[in-house]
């Protein structure tokens, strides 16, 4: 749901929860029953700008950070709407003048995630979970989440290429076995849990594994996981990304047990990863 703006004159009542750029950052929650958090951008009595989620109970983490190394650090934040497996938006807010923009990201699924530095590294990045094929293929216990990294630039959140970027196909990010350890650990740790990338095997092996359960088990729910897996670690890091040669190469001449897997191809479209692909975010 997009962020709404209002604007008003005089600064609304509300918890005080951090200076910011020289001005003070309010937080207002609905009244109780009600869903819907408002937090508001004031230079002493005056309201600079006001951000309202309906759909959200709370927002969390404030930071200022400087995100896009331009030496003035912009605002994080992230807005949580409840329920199960959902959902937080990560919001990065801007000083623009005499204004303040805002850029965001639905991480839909999964959990709160916090901006972190990596040694060597020029910006902050946020590590977060592709959850778009979530109850696709089954219950969310079975989701595929693969893990990606963002940062922000000048027009928003981004993807953090060199943390993203593959150099061998159906390897995954090419900073798990050619960089350096600090962005290897990252990528395949995550406070405390492993991630996917934590021991991604050979592309040759995974997919002799995925022909034998296309073999054994056609249309069962292993081989779904497995090939959403096998797929994913080439279309998600490569930008050259051929699904139908994917498929093709697991079923066989003779095969049909994935049927083109057109369910995974909508799931990866719509992916967080895809979006910011094809387009950063944006500030409004």
């Amino acid at each position: 749901m997009p962020l709404l703006l209002m604007a008003a004159t005089p600064c609304p009542a509300g918890a005080r929860i951090a200076t910011w750029q020289g001005m003070t950052v309010r937080r207002r929650e609905a009244p109780e029953g009600m869903d819907g958090v408002t937090i508001a951008f004031c230079r002493g009595e005056h309201l600079v700008r006001r951000f309202a989620r309906p759909d959200a109970l709370r927002w969390t983490r404030f930071k200022a950070l400087d995100l896009d190394g331009d030496g003035r650090p912009e605002l994080t934040s992230t807005a949580w709407t409840g329920g199960a497996h959902c959902c937080f938006t990560q919001l990065v807010f801007r000083a623009d003048g005499r204004d303040v923009v805002a850029t965001q990201l639905n991480q839909q699924d999964f959990e709160e995630s916090s901006w972190r530095r990596l040694p060597g590294y020029r910006r902050p990045v946020l590590l977060l979970y592709d959850s778009s094929s979530a109850y696709a293929f089954g219950a969310f216990s079975e989701t595929v989440s693969m893990p990606y990294v963002v940062e922000i630039g000048p027009q928003g959140f981004r993807l953090a290429a060199p943390l993203m970027r593959a150099r061998e196909p159906g390897w995954g990010p090419a900073a798990l076995r050619h960089g350096p350890a600090a962005w290897a650990e990252f990528l395949r740790h995550n406070g405390g849990y492993d991630t996917r990338l934590a021991r991604v095997e050979a592309p040759e092996k995974r997919l002799a594994a995925v022909q034998k359960l296309a073999t054994d088990d056609p249309g069962g729910g292993a081989l779904l996981r497995a090939a959403e897996e096998h797929i994913k670690l080439y279309c998600y890091y490569d930008a050259q990304c051929d699904v139908p040669g994917l498929v093709r190469a697991i079923e066989g001449p003779q095969g049909n047990a994935l049927g083109g897997f057109p369910a995974l191809v909508k799931t990866m479209r719509d992916s967080n990863i895809m979006k910011l692909r094809r387009a950063p975010t944006g500030w409004r």
